[in-house]
């Protein structure tokens, strides 16, 4: 597993970006959802997919 040191965000961020994303249509909404859901099945398998996170450049 990739490991970042790039602090997480705050909890005001994380609550301007919810509202953000709820201000957009279903659609855009279940399609964001897809993406993260695809990205976080494809770092959990990354021995197999060997698609790791190597400072911005996929090794």
């Amino acid at each position: 597993m990739p490991s970042f040191s790039v602090p997480l965000p705050s909890l005001s961020l994380t609550a301007a970006l919810k509202k953000l994303v709820a201000q957009l249509p279903q659609e855009n909404r279940d399609l964001i959802r897809m993406i993260v859901e695809l990205i976080q099945g494809t770092s959990k398998e990354v021995k197999e997919t060997k698609m790791r996170f190597a400072g911005g450049v996929h090794a």
